[in-house]
């Protein structure tokens, strides 16, 4: 070995003592000979890994929120990271084998770290350089979770540390995952990496996952389908299941070898599913959320979504509410009535069909004595990244006001001869009354150029006219 090897295998070998330490297998004189060879540097590793913080905290989990009408129904899936929690109840089992025939078979029995996994890893690394390989279920649980944990709370440094191929790091990772192993179960550190781990595609845990490639629920998952999901976790982007289904399908296929030589499937299962292309099996749903622009009805769910930044018990100020509603899996509940909303828009288009470019129409409808709001529709179609809105095309809603994203408003038009009629109603006017008022005949008008010397004398409108303003919007 050369002796520029020598300062990687010392520090290799303290590292490799030092985790022994922390399993308490130095103790039990299995690594002894390991101790000897690395010697003070050894003993320092050591002593520098029981000085490492052993306090880990898990943080909840970011997942989508859901926005519902008055019915019950889903509008809207606001979120930052597209993840849907679920128990180990809710996961199927073929989605269990395969992960644990890809990662660790051993799981269950195993500590917290892979000491046979880590071994050979250690000695693969002697000659390489590298720190990769090894890494136990428990290990990658709290390396994700180190990150997430990072990126919430926007520790961009702290999220690239959380995942760097260091001996400082990795020994952090290692002691974290003892500490982990003495507070929770098996279960329950296979459930956290189920709803952690990302699968490409922005789809994090295996819920989101199974929804968005396969349009189905992770309890439904079949064995070709949890094969694809299990293999991809280690190089995501790489293994996108989108994009690259060819080195995908041979990814799947190494892992139903391995549930078969486990006894997780049968041979005519690993049949059926080796001969199935991934390209075949996927379908993908792109409709999950994540803005508004993907909801049912993005202007109500942008009013939505504006008027929760107003409330303080989602947070201090703006900022802090909409991370609240993007990761906290809030239900939000409105008085959205989809049936009459559906009703509004359909009467408006019948009257202003979509793409007249001059006039539009917009309405929403306010519950009396409650303040509820039931409907928000206009004609426009929703399009976002426009230089100039227009009657056809609009991000803004024209119906509610500016502090929620909407408009300053327009002149109301006939729409004032609803209010005259209340007003004179109010006033003791019978149904059936008469307003007199004077006649006018029509009246026309000639440009001709005046006397500079005669200044213009003021037009009066002719009896009983108004002088009129038109809108492009018809309410």
């Amino acid at each position: 070995m050369s002796r520029s090897a020598m300062p990687n295998l010392v520090r290799l070998l303290g590292a490799f003592v030092a985790v022994a330490v922390g399993m308490g297998l130095i103790s039990a004189g299995l690594l002894m000979p390991f101790a000897g060879a690395s010697g003070s540097a050894a003993r320092g590793t050591v002593g520098a890994f029981e000085d490492l913080d052993g306090e880990f905290t898990a943080i909840s989990l970011a997942q989508q929120s859901k926005i519902y009408s008055a019915d019950g129904k889903v509008l809207a899936t606001p979120y930052d990271a597209n993840r849907i929690i679920v128990p180990m109840s809710k996961i199927s089992r073929n989605k269990i084998n395969a992960q644990l025939a890809s990662e660790a078979s051993r799981f269950c029995a195993l500590g917290a770290i892979d000491i046979p996994a880590a071994s050979r890893a250690f000695f693969a690394n002697l000659s390489s350089g590298s720190t990769q390989g090894g890494s136990s279920i428990t290990q990658q649980y709290v390396k994700i979770m180190l990150q997430d944990k990072a990126l919430r709370a926007d520790d961009q440094e702290g999220a690239t540390a959380a995942t760097e191929q260091t001996y400082s790091r990795k020994l952090q990772e290692m002691k974290y995952a003892l500490d982990v192993e003495k507070t929770h179960t098996k279960g329950q550190i296979l459930n956290g990496y189920f709803n952690i781990v990302y699968y490409g595609d922005q789809a994090y845990g295996v819920e989101a996952a199974a929804r968005h490639f396969f349009s189905t629920s992770a309890k439904k998952l079949t064995v070709g389908e949890a094969a694809t999901l299990a293999g991809v976790v280690q190089s995501p982007s790489r293994l996108n299941i989108r994009i690259n289904p060819k080195e995908v399908q041979e990814r799947r296929d190494l892992v139903l070898d391995r549930m078969l030589s486990l006894g997780d499937i049968s041979a005519w299962q690993h049949k059926k599913y080796t001969k199935q292309k991934v390209s075949d099996m996927v379908r993908i749903k792109d409709s999950e959320g994540g803005t508004c622009t993907k909801a049912v009805d993005p202007y109500f769910c942008n009013y939505v979504m504006e008027y929760l930044k107003t409330m303080p018990e989602l947070g201090p100020d703006p900022d802090a509410r909409l991370l609240a509603v993007n990761t906290g899996g809030l239900k939000i509940k409105t008085t959205l009535r989809r049936d009459w909303q559906k009703k509004m828009h359909e009467e408006l288009t019948k009257k202003v069909p979509n793409g007249d470019p001059k006039v539009g129409a917009g309405a929403a409808m306010v519950e009396p004595g409650t303040g509820k709001v039931r409907a928000i529709a206009q004609t426009s179609r929703y399009k976002v990244g426009l230089d100039r809105a227009t009657t056809t095309y609009s991000e803004q809603a024209w119906t509610y006001p500016t502090r929620y994203g909407g408009t300053n408003g327009f002149a109301i038009g006939s729409t004032a001869k609803m209010y005259v009629l209340a007003a004179a109603l109010a006033n003791g006017k019978p149904m059936n009354g008469t307003v007199n008022a004077p006649t006018a005949a029509p009246a026309t008008s000639t440009r001709s150029p005046r006397p500079r010397s005669t200044p213009a004398a003021p037009s009066a409108s002719p009896p009983g006219r108004c002088r009129t303003t038109s809108s492009p919007v018809a309410s």
